[in-house]
């Protein structure tokens, strides 16, 4: 019979917070950095959801994230977590010609020289349409943080010369079609791309070609922590500790406990033993559609939240490539043609339909040791492949049955491995002989779910409808539900915008209701 062992409520936390992922962090750092008694609970071995990591025969692996942006610089130095980023350069790869994305020009003259036709065409679009919007968005990130990214970008917008040069755009609306369809990408497969983008950070489901060239342009402005974002989310964890906090992994909280309308603590299970821990506040950080399912009950749903519950989809899910690689890290630079990261769209026979469902979808190779040479045995390289593909294809495909790994199951997913190898050998012809490869495993989405609380491992776990997340004013959380008092939420899905600021953003804002 397992022990059961219950804390009793004289000593119990100002703060429990459950998930160990950035959002948690800035959570418990901020709630810890207040003089409250804070106790955070991380199911996996390590902190840090999809900004873990891991080792492989030597092989450091980021668990999801493969970039960030400057703007987190600031809200982590605020709370006192040292930040070392480097700058991430990426390059495509389309069908086999080149194209620099240091910088939306060098984009649109690399994309000229794959489209020889249009290159007059790509020339005039970034001229006249392009660069007036660069021009508003380099003034939207410049200097941003978590705390004035919504202000700022309204304040923007609101300017009246900024305004001008938007409807100096012809047919603003109207123009994408042909932009992403004539001018982009005859093929269809860039436009699928920026498709797939959307789910990342636009609940909304909003792509007018500004949001478009907006996400364009962010993808210019990369970073990567230098100790990996395993090191970046240790520091943060560090941090709570030295203000007397209480960091637990392998805590896997089972139930939320609820009395008179009250969040009063937590049921978990840690290292096989059931522990029941008080709280006066519970900061809930994970997935939450899973929240509301599994860990408070459906009996604590009310008919809106339900109904928004069942129309909820699952987001855009990340199947990651994990490679080690007996190659020297000068020679991949060299392939990669002297930058960290390439978008690559791999010549290959599309099916998306069919069992090769991931295929017509693009590939992006990141080489985290070209930062930090430590991240992999000396001479050799660690690669994540990040495959772009629609979580509709992919979930679908895999022939589970009650979430239980079949043998269509694994027959894909070696299926994927053979096919990623076979495309990638273009890129890195030194793949060819299979026996450089020491590390190659494929994370499908159900994998990725061990480093994370989102359902499915999807890296904004069920995307639901702006009014089921957000205040219908910018700028305010989903931060309580009203059936249930003392009850606080934070993650990128809490919010607008989304993504890694959102989650820095939220936690800080559930830290300060403590």
């Amino acid at each position: 019979m397992e022990e059961v062992v219950s804390m009793n409520t004289d000593s119990q936390y100002d703060a429990i917070v459950i998930g160990g992922g950035l959002s948690g962090l800035m959570a418990g750092i901020t709630a810890a950095k207040r003089g409250k008694k804070v106790v955070l609970l991380e199911k996996h071995a390590t902190v840090g959801g999809l900004a873990a990591g891991f080792t492989r025969k030597g092989y450091y692996f980021d668990a999801g994230m493969s970039r960030c942006m400057d703007y987190i610089r600031r809200p982590l130095q605020e709370v006192g977590v040292k930040v070392d980023l480097k700058p991430q350069k990426a390059i495509w790869n389309v069908a086999g010609c080149w194209v620099d994305y240091t910088t939306l020009e060098g984009f649109f003259s690399g994309l000229g020289g794959v489209f020889q036709e249009e290159r007059s065409c790509l020339r005039m679009l970034y001229e006249k349409e392009i660069r007036p919007a660069e021009a508003i968005l380099e003034a939207f990130f410049t200097g941003m943080d978590g705390n004035d990214f919504v202000e700022k970008a309204l304040g923007i917008l609101r300017l009246a010369r900024a305004m001008r040069s938007m409807k100096k755009m012809k047919s603003l609306q109207g123009m994408e079609g042909d932009i992403f369809g004539k001018y982009l990408d005859p093929g269809g497969a860039a436009y699928a791309f920026l498709q797939e983008k959307e789910d990342e950070v636009d609940y909304r489901g909003e792509m007018t070609f500004f949001t478009k060239v907006g996400k364009l342009y962010s993808q210019t402005l990369n970073f990567y922590p230098s100790n990996g974002y395993q090191g970046l989310v240790e520091d943060m964890s560090a941090v709570i500790e030295t203000h007397y906090g209480d960091v637990r992994t392998c805590a896997d909280v089972e139930k939320i406990l609820i009395e008179n309308g009250k969040a009063v603590g937590v049921e978990l299970k840690m290292h096989g033993r059931s522990e029941t821990i008080y709280g006066k506040k519970v900061i809930c950080c994970i997935d939450l559609n899973k929240t509301f399912r599994q860990l408070i009950g459906s009996e604590f749903i009310d008919a809106g939240l339900l109904e928004r519950l069942e129309k909820s989809q699952l987001a855009r899910a990340i199947p990651i490539f994990y490679l080690g690689v007996d190659i020297p890290p000068e020679k991949v630079r060299q392939y990669f043609q002297g930058h960290e990261e390439v978008c690559y769209y791999p010549e290959i026979d599309p099916d998306p339909k069919g069992a090769h469902f991931y295929r017509g979808h693009s590939m992006v190779v990141h080489a985290s040791c070209f930062h930090n040479p430590a991240h992999a045995p000396a001479g050799k390289t660690n690669l994540q492949v990040y495959l772009s593909c629609p979580p509709d294809g992919w979930m679908e495909n895999w022939g589970l049955v009650d979430g239980m790994r079949t043998d269509r199951y694994r027959e894909i997913k070696e299926m994927v491995i053979a096919d990623l190898l076979c495309a990638l050998e273009n890129l890195i012809p030194d793949l060819h002989d299979r026996s450089r490869i020491e590390v190659g495993e494929l994370g499908t989405p159900f994998t990725l779910e061990r480093y994370t609380g989102n359902t499915q491992g999807s890296c904004l776990g069920y995307r639901m409808d702006a009014d089921a997340l957000n205040s219908k004013k910018f700028g305010r959380y989903f931060d309580s539900y009203p059936g249930i008092a003392n009850l606080y939420f934070a993650g990128q899905q809490t919010g607008y915008p989304g993504g890694v600021l959102n989650a820095l953003g939220s936690g800080k804002h559930a830290g300060k209701l403590v």
